[in-house]
């Protein structure tokens, strides 16, 4: 909080924004957070799990990356095994080609 007050009163006073005075908020907000037990979810790269990830949208890919999460376009939060707020992300899915419901 006095680092965040800091930086707005130099803004006050310069009228600019100091980017790594920002980083290093975030970075101590960040560790205070996981001290606290705050957990990422992992997302990207992983497989579509919908206990801790959100679909808000799908993309058509190979087959190997079907149920994959491509893109994380919100990270998720947990504290133990509480879910905070789940990842939302794009998932992987590939397209059946016409025909294929028939067999």
């Amino acid at each position: 909080l006095d680092d965040m007050d800091r930086l707005l009163k130099l803004h006050e006073k310069e009228k600019q924004i100091d980017i790594e005075g920002i980083r290093l908020i975030h970075q101590k907000f960040q560790k205070a957070l996981k001290d606290r037990g705050l957990q990422e979810i992992e997302s990207a790269g992983r497989q579509f799990d919908p206990e801790v990830h959100e679909a808000v949208g799908v993309e058509p890919t190979e087959p190997e990356k079907a149920g994959m999460v491509l893109e994380e376009w919100q990270k998720g939060y947990k504290i133990g095994e509480r879910l905070l707020r789940p990842s939302r992300v794009k998932v992987g899915k590939t397209e059946e080609k016409a025909g294929d419901d028939a067999q």
